[in-house]
């Protein structure tokens, strides 16, 4: 039988996280946060501009397309469309501190593992579903690689894993023994690796993104803290 049959997406309350302080290294608790798709436009105003304008001095200091952020065109507010697709369906979590969005994530459990315990193809007819990973971005102003190319410091870090760690524990939560799967962007690839995620094939109906997948005794190492 189909897991999902019978399992739904656990919805958690705002809960205490940590993240790490850019400038102390220090740890500072964060409130992981279930949003809804009205809260997404409110995330691209104040992420837009901050995010825009540091891609502007980026180029301007001579820095080379290939270094600014890939998802930089990414619009929150337009990630789900209720004309095309039902918003029940997705989770939307947030990292909220010093009162402001640092990371956000959604995902959904509509598909299903393409890996088996060992990280092999799975042959089996038996399907085992996942937490698939549809965006994950942390703030502009925690993207490290692009504000060091002025010098600048993330306010704060870790946060991208710990989003990683908040898919695993749905993953658990629902029986789905911490498999995750996503599209990475190119600049993301090594996030994920670091992330202990399986790179797979590149897929042309998804941009030609390469697929990863986290299999369960990876899923175990992740979930034990941040690093």
């Amino acid at each position: 039988m189909d897991e999902m049959e019978d399992v739904e997406l656990v919805t958690a309350l705002p809960i205490p996280v940590l993240i790490r302080d850019g400038a102390t290294t220090k740890n500072r608790e964060a409130r992981l946060r279930v949003l809804t798709i009205n809260d997404l436009p409110t995330v691209d105003l104040a992420w837009k501009p901050y995010l825009n304008n540091t891609v502007e001095a980026a180029k301007a200091n001579g820095v080379r397309w290939w270094r600014l952020p890939q998802h930089q065109e990414w619009e929150w507010g337009a990630k789900i469309d209720p004309n095309f697709m039902d918003p029940s369906d997705y989770l939307i979590y947030g990292v909220e501190c010093d009162g402001a969005m640092q990371g956000l994530m959604i995902v959904n459990d509509m598909y299903h593992a393409l890996l088996d315990d060992d990280g092999e193809i799975a042959d089996s007819l038996v399907e085992k579903p996942i937490i698939h990973i549809d965006f994950l971005c942390v703030a502009p102003w925690n993207l490290a690689e692009l504000l060091g190319t002025s010098g600048k410091t993330p306010r704060f870090k870790s946060v991208g894993r710990v989003l990683m760690q908040i898919a695993v524990d749905l993953s658990f939560e629902n029986g789905y023994r911490g498999r995750v799967g996503l599209y990475a962007l190119p600049q993301a690839e090594s996030f994920y690796e670091k992330c202990g995620m399986i790179p797979m094939d590149r897929e042309c109906d998804h941009e030609c993104l390469c697929y990863y997948e986290l299999i369960p005794s990876a899923a175990e190492v992740l979930r034990g803290g941040a690093k």
